[in-house]
């Protein structure tokens, strides 16, 4: 029964405490050499394998992740297509315009070259079981339920656990244990 706790193997723990290592704790040299949405899109991407979405939107073949703001788009896109192989189901990124489009989607990201529209893009989609993701620092205040900012030379997130619950959504407690 120890060996299964909570449901999960040790070696599955094992090995969810060894990718949550590798995918959030990038060096504060290898994040000085990447560009800061490089780290912002991987991080981005590695919340796919500790999330769990509602039904139906958790039963679907490919994630979809939308992407408010051109620059962080292209990064987001090209940092996906290299590692999509790492995830058993396919991921899509798709550029959003319109406040509306977001409601097809598991994770929105609102680069902050967008942040006047978050506000109208958070009411939108409600407790609807997107995950949304910023980067401006009242994004948790306006709604959002991931924030992302840097703190001493590294990437850092914050999440509102309670936001994700009332969304449906189940965040790993791996990855709530490293958000600040």
């Amino acid at each position: 029964m120890a060996s299964r706790m909570f449901g999960i193997s040790a070696s599955r723990r094992l090995i969810v405490a060894v990718a949550v290592a590798l995918a959030l704790a990038v060096p504060a040299e290898a994040q000085k050499q990447l560009d800061e949405y490089d780290v912002k899109a991987a991080f981005l991407y590695n919340l796919i394998k500790f999330v769990e979405w509602p039904d139906p939107a958790g039963q679907a073949d490919a994630i979809v992740i939308g992407v408010y703001g051109r620059d962080a788009f292209l990064t987001i896109r090209d940092v996906v297509m290299k590692a999509k192989k790492s995830t058993p189901r396919d991921v899509v990124v798709r550029q959003l315009n319109a406040e509306d489009e977001a409601k097809g989607c598991h994770i929105v990201f609102i680069s902050e070259s967008e942040s006047r529209r978050t506000v109208q893009i958070l009411r939108l989609l409600g407790d609807s079981g997107v995950l949304t993701v910023g980067e401006t620092a009242n994004f948790l205040d306006e709604g959002g339920l991931v924030r992302f900012y840097v703190h001493a030379n590294r990437v850092r997130f914050q999440i509102d656990s309670v936001g994700a619950q009332l969304g449906g959504l189940k965040i790993s407690s791996q990855l709530l244990s490293l958000a600040k």
